[in-house]
């Protein structure tokens, strides 16, 4: 599905960038990111909800691939907070 595709891309795009980020950041890597939540939240304009049980996949999809159980308590929940829905729309421009 495209919303679970442009999901995976926003997730990935975020994490690479958060933990790039103590060393190198850049403004174009970013809009990359919120580029992939656009397109994640145009989505779910057009279907609704089965969109935030896409990225729910891919946020679960991702922990397993990344071991991310493993990381010190605490930075999961950081960078989730980084992904989460309700965050995402205070950046992005409402959709019309």
């Amino acid at each position: 599905m495209l919303a679970e595709h442009w999901a995976n891309v926003a997730i990935q795009r975020t994490f690479f960038e958060w933990s790039d980020a103590p060393h190198h950041v850049s403004t174009q890597h970013w809009r990359r990111v919120y580029f992939a939540w656009r397109r994640v939240y145009r989505i779910r304009s057009l279907i609704g909800d089965i969109v935030d049980r896409a990225i729910d996949h891919q946020v679960k999809k991702f922990f397993a691939e990344h071991e991310a159980a493993s990381w010190e308590p605490g930075i999961w929940n950081e960078f989730l907070r980084l992904i989460d829905g309700e965050a995402q729309k205070k950046h992005l421009a409402p959709i019309q």
